[in-house]
């Protein structure tokens, strides 16, 4: 069981602040009583359906004809929607990249919290942490290479933002690993946990980048290179005094 405690310096400060993951025990809450189901409208189906058109015709031109030869109008006429409406669901073209896969991005993230468990190791921890992304990614090849294209220095518009939140996310969750380790004495630094889970996904991003070059994906294999790297992180290097000034 998990609870959200509010982060207010989860990320260095060149990042945002967002939520992390507690791997304490929650106390025991009573059951909440079920809500009511309301039947949606007229007027909310008709949105569901142009939002979905508009996911499907972004998806399939920009894995068709690439990023960058589609037009957020080609999209619209695709969608069968004016361009005024298309951007009522993302501010510009990268905007609609991202609406295409931050459902699913959203899902892994979650995914990946359930994986973890507080009696396991870090290693282990991690690896099942990053699995689902890593199978999300499998199946996705060509969007998955375009959306971490497009989301290293870009991070405006109404899509771009929650990509970004479930990035920050991930960082917590591998953050609230790290805590989880510290206290069980299986990880003894001095350095703060948070940087530490930062470095951590940084890693993890260069990784899963790299394992994308390849043809043909295979999850384990991805997991495993990951692992290595994590594995020299955690070992550390020592730098002996160096004979010179080391900033020359």
């Amino acid at each position: 069981m998990f609870k959200f405690v509010k982060l207010e310096d989860c990320l260095p400060p060149c990042a945002s602040f967002g939520y992390f993951y507690s791997m304490s025990p929650t106390s025991r809450q009573k059951p909440r009583e079920p809500k009511r189901v309301r039947i949606p409208g007229k007027r909310a189906l008709n949105k569901a359906e142009k939002l979905r058109r508009i996911k499907e015709a972004a998806r399939h031109l920009f894995l068709s004809q690439g990023f960058d030869d589609t037009t957020t109008r080609a999209i619209a006429d695709r969608a069968d929607v004016a361009l005024g409406t298309l951007f009522t669901y993302a501010s510009n073209k990268r905007d609609l990249l991202f609406l295409v896969g931050n459902d699913m991005l959203e899902e892994m993230s979650r995914a990946a919290t359930e994986n973890i468990r507080p009696h396991l190791s870090v290693m282990r921890n991690l690896l099942d942490a990053f699995r689902p992304l890593y199978t999300f990614f499998k199946t996705q090849p060509k969007l998955s290479r375009l959306i971490l294209r497009e989301l290293v220095f870009y991070d405006s518009g109404k899509q771009a933002e929650r990509a970004i939140a479930t990035r920050m996310e991930m960082i917590s969750v591998v953050t609230a690993i790290i805590e989880n380790a510290i206290e069980k004495g299986e990880i003894v630094s001095k350095a703060d946990p948070k940087q530490i889970g930062w470095i951590i996904f940084s890693i993890y991003q260069a990784e899963i980048r790299f394992w994308l070059r390849e043809d043909k994906l295979n999850v384990d294999d991805g997991l495993d290179q990951l692992r290595r790297a994590l594995l020299l992180c955690f070992s550390g290097m020592k730098l002996t005094r160096p004979k010179r000034n080391w900033r020359s």
